[in-house]
């Protein structure tokens, strides 16, 4: 508590320079520069040490006055190509089991979210109402906690540590509705999970800004958080929120945040969410009287079935099951009918008019290598054409806009991923294919 309670100061190179980052302390400056300006002053142990015209002392008494650094736009003798440590998995991973050790404080393995009971929720009570800015960092703090990335369980005990309680100006702390004690949050919120308390939490504007950390929604699901009300939502962190089965709702009207009390519980009705349409929602004093509100929402179809599942995971692991051992294939069709183009792992076909006005013509057989992350590698005759990046984002329902095939010409090794449904639907409907998950007999 000493040290932490000193004023203190880092200088790094490293572009996160917000309170309590690097040594949890919110009295530790931290200020970011050069990497040679880094160096210098952890050369000299001052902050005020300028390397233009200052020296250090040698251990034998010298003074050393620095050279200038020189940086180099490219490397002379080009980049290290590294060295390719992938490990293809095996054909079958099904009689494959992960061992953690269960006494791990930094491992654990993830268990599937519960699916929604197909209830509205009913008077849910406040965990947290944020004043103010509450980023990634104020809801999941980094620092010493990102030791325990891989168990969520302990990385879940500084949930919210970071917020400030609209209530009473605290940080990081709030009313426990179980005993009215005050306590941290993390705290609460594991007694409420333990109790099996479902819980809610209010943001104010652009809640959850700041870094696309997937903790800062993996927690309040753990603990049992089911909607997070704000006045704005940061949007990485908003889509994160329904992908671990969350609801994020905006209120219609900003000022319904300043309606809600310490005490109060908020009911959520007509759920599951309907695209385009607000949901109705109910703040109930502790006199009994109540506040009715709206609220928006941007739940897509798909994203309802996540909500639907438990999470976007459990929608994954639902589709692994039933995946059957033959793949799915990309059809294109033709007056003569539909022109399958894959067969076995591979997908593969003519390129008959994929490309226009290219050297290599429309008699060309063509290889595509499916890969993570919308990348598409293209191959003719055994020759990488390129690698493909489809930029944007993108749903089942509507191509993305402003996305489009982006060549890159890359000339690695890669290994190929099949094709999964719903795969970069611009893509697909770019080039005139639709995808079956499964091959017709």
């Amino acid at each position: 508590a000493d040290v932490t309670a000193k004023p203190n100061s880092i200088v790094n190179s490293f572009n996160r320079n917000f309170p309590k980052r690097n040594d949890g302390s919110a009295n530790t400056l931290s200020f970011v520069t050069s990497p040679d300006t880094v160096i210098a002053i952890a050369l000299s142990g001052r902050l005020d040490f300028d390397p233009t015209v200052d020296t250090i002392t040698a251990p034998d008494g010298t003074e050393v006055l620095l050279s200038a650094p020189v940086g180099e736009v490219l490397p002379a003798n080009g980049y290290d190509p590294g060295v390719d440590t992938f490990t293809q998995p095996p054909a079958d991973g099904s009689k494959i089991t992960v061992a953690v050790s269960p006494t791990s404080d930094r491992l654990q393995l993830l268990e599937p979210f519960t699916a929604w009971d197909g209830s509205d929720y009913i008077d849910l009570p406040v965990l947290m109402k944020a004043k103010g800015k509450c980023t990634t960092d104020h809801i999941s703090a980094a620092g010493k906690w990102l030791t325990y990335r891989g168990h969520l369980e302990n990385i879940s005990g500084n949930l919210f540590i970071g917020a400030i309680n609209a209530f009473n100006g605290a940080t990081g702390e709030g009313k426990d509705i179980t005993d009215g004690g005050t306590r941290l949050y993390p705290e609460i919120a594991k007694r409420y999970s333990q109790a099996g308390i479902s819980w809610c939490a209010i943001g104010d504007q652009n809640y959850g800004e700041g870094s696309s950390r997937e903790h800062a929604a993996m927690e309040p699901r753990f603990r049992g958080g089911v909607v997070i009300f704000a006045r704005s939502f940061a949007r990485i962190h908003e889509t994160n929120l329904k992908k671990q089965g969350l609801v994020p709702l905006t209120f219609s009207d900003p000022a319904t945040y300043e309606l809600i009390g310490e005490d109060d519980r908020i009911s959520v009705m007509g759920l599951p969410p309907v695209p385009d349409k607000p949901i109705t929602c109910r703040i109930t004093k502790a006199d009994g009287s109540t506040v009715d509100f709206e609220a928006k929402h941007t739940f897509s179809p798909e994203q309802v079935e996540w909500f639907k599942a438990g999470s976007a995971l459990n929608i994954v692991r639902k589709n692994l099951a039933k995946k059957s051992t033959s793949p799915g294939i990309w059809e294109r069709p033709h007056a003569g009918g539909v022109r399958p183009l894959n067969q076995g792992t591979r997908w593969w076909g003519t390129i008959d008019g994929f490309f226009t006005n290219r050297s290599w013509g429309k008699s060309d057989s063509l290889v595509g290598y499916i890969l993570p992350h919308f990348w598409v590698l293209l191959k003719a005759n055994g020759k990488i054409l390129g690698i493909f990046f489809c930029d944007g984002t993108s749903s089942a329902h509507q191509p993305p806009r402003d996305c489009r095939p982006r060549l890159v010409f890359r000339r690695s090794k890669v290994t190929w991923h099949r094709a999964v449904q719903r795969f970069c639907p611009y893509f697909a409907a770019r080039k005139g294919l639709r995808y079956h998950p499964h091959r017709p007999s």
